[in-house]
């Protein structure tokens, strides 16, 4: 198996690293995390405080809480995130289906939004990306997981990419 260099981590993959995205990106992967694993993951993070069973699969997995854009009512969906120093990056692939995953038209009606990883829970304010900052932001997702730029390829839509940028917190 192919190790690739990644350049936001610094180093190459580790085989357990290059194994999970490779089993993710596949069509049987993508089915189970889109159908399964995330199902889990969104009962399961909250009570582990975002501990993941197999952390070696899936990497950087937080707990994405938006308001409805229809309903208003909080919605909350487990997501791979990239971080990027106070900034947070998040991919509304949906496994490379025709539609915007429902999270992402609740952060273009409403950007406030929060985001818990292993048990911390910050609020942020999103906008999605445009022109270069959206090529910028793409090369770094695509760098953390391949499996997007295979998502890309079997959409006509471009894949949205949010930046998620934390609200300063008031004393």
């Amino acid at each position: 198996m192919d190790r690739r260099y990644s350049q936001i981590r610094g180093r190459p993959l580790t085989w357990l690293e290059a194994g999970g995205e490779a089993f993710e990106a596949s069509c049987v992967g993508d089915w189970l995390y889109s159908h399964v694993v995330n199902r889990i993951d969104k009962r399961l993070l909250p009570l582990t405080k975002g501990r993941q069973i197999l952390p070696f699969v899936r990497q950087n997995i937080a707990v994405l809480t938006t308001t409805g854009a229809k309903s208003g009512q909080p919605r909350t969906t487990p997501l791979q995130f990239v971080a990027d120093g106070d900034q947070v990056l998040l991919v509304a692939s949906a496994g490379g289906s025709r539609k915007d995953p429902s999270w992402a038209h609740n952060l273009r009606r409403h950007p406030r939004c929060a985001l818990s990883h292993h048990g911390v829970k910050r609020q942020y304010v999103a906008h999605e990306t445009t022109g270069a900052q959206r090529s910028a932001a793409w090369d770094r997702v695509v760098d953390w997981y391949q499996g997007y730029a295979r998502y890309q390829s079997q959409t006509d839509r471009q894949i949205p990419v949010f930046i998620l940028e934390p609200v300063a917190s008031t004393p």
